[in-house]
């Protein structure tokens, strides 16, 4: 099988080439990219509520998660709740966490406004919470597997439902696609 190094010069031809099927007229009659932002919204949901109750190491731009306070452990024991899971109590943050996909366009988020301050913590607050990145840290660690999931989409869509017919198309043999930057995709020892 013919494998293509991902390099900025092969991609910007590959995607120049793309970019031109695409924009034809009816490139995606039967929506299918909107199902595919439809699963990729999913994946970071899913990754989002499932980092909550446990600490994180530091992952591209967001930092490590530190440890609670001695003060919110005992106050977490105090409360019948678990002392050392982060950024989960009732579950209700964590139940807060959805996702809309209007057309080609999707939004992971949560409408619980204590959320935001354990994002971006409150530096500047009496009691500063520090951030503890959960949606934009899930949407990271994600991001391979969402290329992955669009390259995919797009090549059967270019190809008549097999990559085979979008390497016709295109003019380029395509194959697997070859990474060293995310061997096994982002953060893969977690």
């Amino acid at each position: 099988m013919a494998t293509i190094p991902m390099t900025a010069k092969g991609m910007a031809a590959l995607f120049l080439k793309m970019e031109a099927e695409l924009n034809k007229p009816a490139a995606d009659p039967s929506g299918v990219f909107g199902h595919a932002m439809e699963r990729a919204c999913q994946i970071v949901e899913r990754e989002a509520k499932d980092s909550l109750g446990t600490y994180h190491r530091a992952l591209g731009e967001f930092p490590a998660w530190p440890k609670l306070a001695p003060s919110t452990v005992q106050q977490r024991a105090s409360m019948g709740w678990e002392p050392n899971e982060p950024l989960l109590r009732l579950g209700t943050m964590r139940d807060s966490i959805q996702h809309v996909v209007v057309g080609h366009v999707g939004h992971v988020g949560s409408d619980d406004p204590i959320a935001e301050y354990q994002e971006l913590g409150t530096g500047n607050a009496k009691h500063p919470i520090p951030p503890r990145s959960f949606l934009g840290r899930a949407a990271y660690k994600e991001e391979f597997a969402i290329h992955t999931l669009f390259l995919n989409t797009t090549m059967t869509l270019l190809g008549g439902g097999s990559v085979a017919g979008a390497e016709a198309r295109l003019g380029l043999p395509l194959g697997r696609f070859t990474t060293t930057e995310y061997p096994g995709g982002r953060d893969g020892a977690e």
